[in-house]
């Protein structure tokens, strides 16, 4: 169990300073590792099971020795070189493999300076083999830990320290790993358009997530925001302090859309739940069993970190111990960056991932595109640290891969309630990442690539993949082949097959996280074989597009062939190396269909643009011929048609529009060389704003502008978890008792004449409106040349006969300082005080109405300076309260001198102001009377203070 202090003592660690770099213990050349050049076998000495030993393998079957019953390896170096440690021994064993004494620098992560380089104390984490020799010598000098496991130790101790930890036989890793999250994207930004979101809506109105729980590791969410109210699963995980940004990623993923358009989610109907990140590591197994949390969201990120460490090992270790669960990371937002470490160090903007969690294997990290997929410069890109592909998808945020991730989070809900309804059982999370995966859309370069991954998520895809059953499932042995024959339609274009498997975690410090190695290819009829795409993965090379050749770093791997003529082609896969034993893997395929034209968006229930404010898009998918159309758009049901553009680009499958502001429905065509293919009947709009007229005792009264299209205006509120419609009128406006209902949120939605709906206003909130009946706002406003401007804002001036304007005299007694009649009446206005008093002036209004009542505002106060330059109050002071000094001739860029004396002339206090409005805390003084001095260049006031 980890100290409850644990959080807060890593946050004071953090800010330890760590000099830069001059000898990097850490290392991934095996020769390095190596005491002498010597094969120590050539002695036949018996070796030591307490130490570690480095083996050089010379081709595939001896390194099979290493994988014997009593050798284990504790570090994978390359494909044949592993440090080992014997359980026992005999010479037999290793007649085929080099054995060299090792030194220790093998131990350690590759961001771990010199000893003589980091000051002061540092977190570390130690692996461990016994935790009795490591724990004696911590005691020694009073060092504080904590022991996470029997075999995992975090250490709090100065740099020089950690040398002799790294010396003991017992340890076999010591990794420095950032545990101090931070989030990655601070602005909501959801748009759910770009990934086919919204067609996945339309198309499947009942798949909302409902009965499925989605966790969000971070802080905790607003229970209270309408859009996630009523969903929330309560966990003694959960943080104990708000997080705005927690809440926007329970949006993004799992938003009902009460509040607006840009509050509704990809999972609208999920419940959420919270777990805290003050904890880093992953949570128990038994915790998402009983929350029932198979899709976890980690939008957050530490620091660049580019090893397999502590934590990305526990995160693959949690995916295999949880076959159904699938976290999902942002890749983080520092793509500007430079990695000073590890085999990518030194290179700008490459392997940039925030956090060695993220070097996991099992687990899916999201980068972000815009909403044409371009990608964002500034967030973090890959490859991880041993040249696997990272980010493995994108989706759409301007804003940072925080909110690409959560949009991810969402559509895995999705799909797992497909599933769920097509087996009755949750899916395998690998196969939700074959899914996903195969069905991206290629963006940016051409190809799989290290900053767009395998592509940009095709949420509407990908559940129509999962719906026509596209995937298959199998296990494999070493050395064994299984074949999979899938049928293919004749004249199919773009066929992509993904090869996705949980992979079990390396050892900690791997040079190579690849345990187990399966190997994808496709044999068609003909007997052409074909191989994955892969990268390259040296440092210099990291632009060059993929080739086809064997793939044996990554557990994703992916074949496309452009076009074939085969009717069936063979999937076949292959166990090439499994150090752990059989391997369970997931298959997901599909191809593109000849001569086809597809609407994405706008659906028939969609409005353009799609949140009634930004410029929209349309979009399509075509595999025609052709590449040149005519875009049209009609608002009579197809009767006449408006040219948009004449030579649409058809293979950008998008166009920007600016559609007109009208309120409407509406129809867009595109038009082939003679054929057309029409959308579903959208709607234009801009949301239909609404407005407090008045809240007196329980009547309340809304309004809105008459809109020339609506037949009528239905009234919404908020239920248990959704807006419900209550009310219909034909007026702009509706008075009701605040008794009728026990929510203080209500919408608006005009209704066209064929029973279409516009986009609904914002919901307003009724706690919050307004500071009286009638009266919206008053606030006062200083003209030093002029007066007192009163800002006088109404709900509606419907009923009002007068308003008289009051203002509190030298006998503290409101009297009338004017009057407005109802014909000079409107919503809002403006009124000059041009005779306000010396010092604090105090204003009212008292609204009289046609029926004879009157309703008095609440008071509104502003201080004004008639003739003297400084203002100075209260008079007399206490000793604990401080005194206000305002200026009426302070120019930005000035400073205001102050100065106090007591009675003998002695200067008591003195203090530089550098605004026009101060409160200054005189601090203990004796009580009396004090002399105060102001001046401000030319401006100068002398005059007495009571202290009292």
């Amino acid at each position: 169990m980890l100290n409850k202090y644990y959080p807060y003592i890593l946050i004071m660690l953090f800010f330890c300073a760590e000099a830069s770099a001059q000898n990097n213990l850490g290392t991934n050349k095996w020769s390095d590792f190596v005491i002498s050049g010597v094969d120590i076998k050539a002695s036949f000495e018996v070796l030591d099971t307490s130490l570690y030993y480095l083996a050089k393998s010379e081709d595939e079957s001896s390194q099979k020795l290493t994988r014997a019953a009593n050798i284990q390896v504790v570090r994978k170096l390359d494909a044949y070189t592993n440090i080992i440690k014997f359980k026992s021994f005999s010479p037999a064993m290793v007649e085929s493999i080099k054995l060299y004494k090792t030194n220790d620098q093998w131990k350690v992560s590759p961001n771990i300076q010199g000893s003589t380089l980091d000051q002061g104390f540092i977190s570390y984490f130690i692996k461990t083999s016994t935790q009795d020799e490591l724990i004696n010598l911590i005691n020694t000098q009073g060092y504080s830990f904590n022991a996470i496991s029997k075999n995992l130790i975090q250490l709090f101790c100065p740099a020089e320290f950690i040398t002799k930890i790294i010396a003991l036989p017992s340890v076999s890793y010591v990794g420095k790993e950032s545990v101090l999250n931070k989030i990655e994207s601070t602005v909501l930004d959801l748009n759910l358009v770009p990934n086919g979101v919204t067609k996945v809506h339309h198309e499947y109105p009942n798949l909302t997530g409902e009965g499925l729980t989605l966790s969000i590791k971070e802080g905790l969410y607003n229970l209270s925001d309408i859009d996630l109210r009523g969903r929330h699963i309560p966990s003694k995980l959960q943080a104990e302090v708000t997080n705005n940004h927690s809440t926007d990623m329970a949006t993004i993923a799992a938003g009902a859309g009460n509040s607006s358009p840009n509050g509704k989610g990809v999972a609208t109907g999920a419940n959420i739940t919270s777990s805290d990140f003050s904890n880093i590591f992953p949570d128990r197994s038994e915790n998402f069993e009983m929350l029932n949390a198979w899709v976890q969201n980690h939008s957050y990120g530490t620091e660049i970190e580019n090893f397999y460490g502590i934590l990305a090992q526990a995160y693959d270790q949690s995916t295999n111990s949880n076959p159904k669960l699938l976290h999902l990371f942002s890749v983080g937002n520092q793509g500007e960056q430079t990695n000073t470490s590890g085999k990518y160090q030194a290179l700008k903007g490459f392997a940039t991932l925030t956090g060695n969690y993220k070097m996991s294997k099992n687990t899916l990290s999201i980068g972000s595109v815009d909403t044409v997929g371009r990608p964002i410069n500034f967030v973090s890109r890959g490859p991880a640290y041993d040249g696997r592909i990272k980010p493995e998808l994108v989706s759409y945020s301007v804003n940072g891969s925080s909110n690409s991730t959560a949009l991810v989070s969402g559509m895995a809900l999705l799909l797992q309630q497909q599933y769920q309804n097509q087996f009755q059982q949750l899916p395998p999370s690998a196969l939700i990442k074959a899914l996903l995966i195969n069905s991206a859309e290629d963006v940016a370069a051409v190809g799989i690539d290290y900053t767009t991954g395998f592509g940009n998520l095709n949420a509407f895809r990908t559940l129509e993949n999962m719906k026509a059953n596209q995937f298959f499932s199998g296990e494999v042995s070493e050395g064994d082949m299984k074949e999979f024959d899938v049928d293919i339609p004749v004249g199919v274009s773009n066929i992509k097959v993904t090869l996705v498997w949980n992979d079990p975690a390396a050892e900690v410090n791997a040079n190579i996280a690849l345990v187990n190695d399966l190997d994808l290819s496709i044999a068609s009829i003909d007997g052409k074989i074909t191989l994955p795409w892969t990268l390259d993965e040296n440092p210099n090379e990291l632009l060059k597009p993929a080739v086809r050749k064997k793939d044996h770093l990554n557990n994703v791997e992916q074949v496309s062939i452009p076009y074939s003529t085969s009717e069936k082609l063979t999937v076949r896969i292959n166990g090439f190396s499994l150090q752990k034993g059989p391997q369970k893997f997931h298959v997901a395929y599909q191809w593109d269909d000849p001569d086809s034209f597809t609407w994405n968006f706008p659906t028939g229930s969609d409005n353009m643009p799609y949140n009634g404010e930004t410029v929209g898009y349309f979009r399509w998918k075509s595999t025609l011929d052709q590449q040149v159309g005519k875009l049209f758009y009609s608002t009579d049901d197809g009767i006449t048609w408006n040219l948009i553009e004449d030579q649409i680009d058809l293979t950008k499958g998008y166009y920007r529009w600016e559609a007109p502001k009208v309120n409407a429905t509406a129809k867009a065509k595109i038009s082939i060389d003679g054929q057309e293919f029409i959308t579903d009947k959208f709607t234009i709009s801009l949301p239909h704003p609404i407005s407090v007229g008045f809240i007196c005792g329980d009547s309340i009264r809304l309004q809105w502008g008459a809109n020339k299209s609506a037949v009528s205006y239905e009234l919404m509120t908020f239920g248990k978890t959704a807006l419900q419609t209550q009310k219909s009128t034909t007026d702009s406006s509706i008075t009701f008792f605040r008794s009728d209902f026990e929510t203080p949120y209500f919408s608006i939605q005009p209704v066209l004449k064929d029973g279409a709906r516009l986009m609904r206003s914002i919901t307003t909130n009724l706690d919050f409106q307004g500071i009286g009946c009638y009266l919206t706002s008053l606030s006062p406003e200083n003209a030093p040349e002029e007066g007192v401007y009163l800002n006088i804002n109404l709900g509606t001036t419907v009923g009002i006969e007068e308003i008289d304007i009051e203002r509190k005299n030298n006998l503290q007694r409101f009297e009338k300082i004017d009057n407005i009649p109802k014909v000079k009446l409107r919503n809002g206005f403006r009124f000059l005080d041009s005779s306000p008093l010396q010092g604090l002036n105090q204003y009212r209004l008292k609204l009289k109405f046609q029926n004879g009542e009157e309703y008095l505002s609440a008071i509104a106060e502003t201080y004004f300076l008639t003739t003297r330059p400084f203002l100075v109050f209260p008079n007399p002071v206490s000793n604990n309260e401080p005194i206000n000094i305002f200026s009426k001739v302070f120019e930005q860029n000035q400073v205001i001198n102050f100065l106090l004396f007591d009675i003998t002339g002695t200067k008591v206090f003195q203090e530089t102001l550098y605004s026009d409005s101060n409160s200054v805390q005189l601090g203990p003084l004796k009580n009396g009377v004090y002399i105060y001095h102001l001046s401000l260049l030319n401006y100068i006031m002398k005059g007495k203070i009571i202290i009292e």
